[in-house]
Parts: structure tokens; C-alpha cells; sequence
């Protein structure tokens, strides 16, 4: 069964376990692609994503190729896909 944030928000699982903050990560949030930054210690770009919630960073390890202004979906700090 797939995980839901109401599932997360309630605890439940192996949810129960973790910290808040690792909860948090798991939620699977869509955001607009505002900036990257390309550090050359690392071989992936670090987003800059704004969420309805705020601004935040997301990794590009899985996803690189995106530009500013794609809509992005983000699940434990990683960007996973683009959003229609």
C-alpha cells in the first residue's frame, strides 16, 4: 500500500520509530525549481526548490537535468521526477 502523509502525520508503521525530522523527509512534496547550484565537490546539482510551505534545498542525484522554473516532485531531499 502506498504511504501516505496522513499516514506518516499519524505515526503509524515503522513511522512510530523514527524522529520528526525523518518523517518530515519521507512526505513527498511538489515544488517550482528556483535555482541551482553546481558545487564541484559533488557530481550532482543542488536545487533550490520553493514549496507552497517555504524554500529549500533538493539534490539532484537521481534527477540532474532540470532547469528554473520546472515543476519538480521532491522525496528525501531528492528531486525524483518532474511534475506536470
Amino acid at each position: 500500500f502506498p504511504v501516505t502523509k496522513a499516514f506518516i502525520d499519524r505515526r503509524e508503521g515503522d513511522y512510530s520509530k523514527i524522529p520528526d525530522v525523518l518523517c518530515e523527509a519521507c512526505k513527498v512534496k511538489d515544488g517550482v525549481i528556483v535555482g541551482i547550484d553546481n558545487n564541484p565537490r559533488v557530481s550532482f546539482p543542488i536545487y533550490r526548490v520553493r514549496y507552497e510551505t517555504g524554500e529549500d534545498i533538493a539534490f539532484g542525484k537521481y534527477a540532474r537535468y532540470f532547469r528554473v522554473g520546472e515543476r519538480v516532485r521532491v522525496h528525501n531531499k531528492c528531486v525524483v521526477r518532474r511534475v506536470a
